[in-house]
């Protein structure tokens, strides 16, 4: 599932922030479907780019079919196709979301200083839809994000970001123009910095929903269960062929035990 296109448009993007330096890892998070689960690559990542196909068995193996086109993967719950950029210490760049031809649906482009990103503009088409003003702590960890409507510069919503002694979230508390909460997610993490579960609360302080995360031994997501009043929503399992580099190439998807997804990543590395 990862994260749905909505609460990227609204909020913004996902902060694992952290002082830049020259790294062996990318971390996929900032604005990407994995908001709720950034994904830690292995390697100095320029470009990824995830493809969503159908899956259909051939010859007795599991392959890709035709792209998932882009209100089917609304109504299954699922991200979008995408490609992400980084800058050469990791910085977030900007992410494209794709149509199922390969055209650019929306997307997000930030602004860079000090090797820290300290601006974000989102669009769609040609059109620029809000632009979004970072904050950081003395540790250079993002602790806000204030979004503005670029016609008359009005604020949209903020967002208050709490981290742990790492600059990784631990909750984001979401407000409205008039600093109104409306609601907040907490975040619970393994030892190896990965979310393994986070929970949905609404202005009410009223639980919504959770999501509870599990991972393999190479520390990427093999599955995700949502569950609501204490019941399952879904659940979405996922198994893994890798590069040279040790980052995934190929995901099948199982959406409740039944194969449906093939999902396939493309990189550039600096």
């Amino acid at each position: 599932m990862k994260t749905n296109l909505i609460a990227i448009i609204l909020l913004g993007a996902t902060f694992a922030g952290c002082k830049p330096k020259k790294t062996e890892t990318t971390v996929l998070g900032f604005g990407t479907p994995y908001l709720i689960c950034p994904e830690y690559m292995n390697g100095r990542v320029k470009e990824v780019k995830e493809t969503v196909f159908w899956s259909k068995i051939e010859n007795g193996q599991i392959t890709k079919g035709s792209p998932v086109k882009w209100k089917q993967l609304d109504s299954i719950k699922f991200s979008h196709s995408f490609i992400a950029r980084y800058s050469e210490n990791g910085a977030s760049l900007g992410c494209d979301y794709l149509n199922e031809d390969g055209t650019i649906n929306l997307g997000w482009k930030s602004t860079i200083e000090k090797g820290k990103i300290v601006r974000i503009s989102g669009f769609i088409k040609d059109s620029i839809t809000y632009y979004g003003l970072l904050l950081y702590d003395e540790n250079n960890c993002q602790v806000g994000l204030t979004l503005f409507s670029p016609r008359v510069d009005t604020i949209l919503s903020k967002w208050i970001i709490t981290n742990n002694n790492k600059c990784q979230y631990s909750m984001i508390e979401y407000l409205d123009y008039k600093n109104r909460r409306t609601g907040r997610n907490e975040f619970t993490l393994n030892q190896n910095g990965r979310v393994i579960d986070r929970k949905y609360y609404n202005k009410s302080d009223s639980l919504i929903y959770h999501h509870v995360l599990t991972y393999n031994n190479r520390n990427f997501l093999i599955s995700e269960e949502i569950f609501t009043k204490g019941k399952s929503n879904g659940k979405y399992n996922y198994k893994y062929t890798y590069d040279n580099m040790g980052n995934w190439k190929t995901e099948i998807v199982y959406i409740d035990t039944k194969l449906k997804l093939f999902v396939e990543r493309t990189f550039v590395y600096y």
